[in-house]
């Protein structure tokens, strides 16, 4: 029987509502208060083999989904993960903190062969991800490489599958979302509430601007926008204690490379040790990296720290335990739709 799943639909065209369940028109309740909202089910597409004659050749081709290339909706991320078991990683943090930068980095890092120890296996995003990877190409002519900002209607999931030395395929969805979203979460709990596809992450990645903090008029602001967002995720109860906790701080080229540097790396390391000191109980697992995707202002290499992060994300840790005896498996709940559809069903 095949399994079917209700999720948000809007009207107008670039509604991130399917892929977040936030609204374009910013209502906090669309399903009762927008105009424009309205739920159908889809079935997640099965992928099938074509039957092979004796003599090598297909006598008959049943019909393929083929996939846009772009980034990966709420329906599409909820097939490949009923079929794959695909992980979800989110990356949480401010306008340019370096979300995309860091997995078109990651990307890119596959374009020179295979990356700490895994051959790239394929993706659903390849397009997406050259959109995104354009403004640091020379094609762009830009005189300084650059990335596209994610806005709110190319939101969505990156889809990237690997495969180890053991012949082992890994799946992997990253939640690259505007900045604006988690700007909204940290200012308001129903806002934070909204974000459920952080309580289905393999791993959640808060990110700390290395930008910012070795600017002395912006580093406090960076520390606490970090840490109101993580607060306001704990309060709301999107975050699971078993959920992996990655402190990322980004363009750590720009740290180091600082004036003057060792007061901006004992900053920043006092901001980091202050951090895992307030949430160090709150989470099972809380790790700190330090990262340099594209580096410009530190002799460092292009995708500094990548590898051991990367390697972490493939770690089979554990997944988020259900806050309730009857929730559906965890991975499955991306937006209050979801539960939504769940407590009509089973309530």
């Amino acid at each position: 029987m095949t399994d079917v799943a209700t999720i948000p639909q809007c009207r107008l065209a670039n509604c991130p509502v399917a892929a977040s369940g936030l609204c374009l028109e910013g209502f906090s309740a669309p399903d009762t208060q927008c105009p424009n909202f309205g739920l159908v089910q889809v079935s997640p597409p099965i992928e099938t083999e074509p039957a092979v004659s004796a003599g090598g050749e297909s006598p008959e081709r049943g019909w393929q989904t083929l996939h846009s290339g772009l980034q990966i909706d709420t329906a599409g991320a909820f097939g490949l993960m009923r079929r794959s078991g695909a992980r979800i990683i989110v990356l949480a943090g401010d306008v340019e903190s370096g979300k995309t930068t860091l997995l078109v980095s990651l990307f890119e890092r596959f374009h020179e062969g295979p990356f700490c120890g895994y051959d790239f296996a394929g993706s659903r995003s390849l397009l997406a991800f050259e959109q995104r990877c354009h403004d640091s190409r020379a094609a762009s002519q830009a005189e300084v490489p650059e990335t596209q900002r994610t806005e709110l209607s190319t939101s969505g999931f990156l889809h990237v599958c690997v495969r180890g030395d053991d012949r082992r395929r890994h799946e992997l969805l990253f939640w690259d979302f505007t900045g604006e979203v988690y700007q909204r979460a940290r200012d308001s709990l129903l806002d934070a509430e909204q974000l459920q596809v952080v309580g289905s992450a393999n791993h959640f990645a808060l990110i700390l601007d290395g930008n910012q903090l070795a600017q002395p008029r912006l580093r406090a602001v960076a520390v606490t926008h970090a840490r109101t967002l993580l607060r306001s995720l704990v309060e709301a109860g999107v975050l699971a204690y078993t959920t992996p906790v990655d402190l990322l701080v980004t363009k750590w080229d720009e740290v180091v490379g600082s004036d003057p540097r060792d007061e901006t790396v004992i900053f920043t390391e006092a901001a980091v040790a202050r951090l895992l000191a307030e949430f160090g109980s709150q989470f099972a697992h809380i790790r700190v990296y330090r990262v340099a995707a594209r580096p410009q202002a530190a002799d460092l290499p292009f995708g500094f720290g990548l590898d051991d992060l990367f390697a972490h994300w493939l770690d089979d840790g554990p997944r988020p335990v259900s806050r309730t005896a009857d929730a559906p498996e965890p991975g499955l709940i991306l937006t209050p739709f979801d539960n939504f559809r769940f407590e009509r069903d089973h309530g």
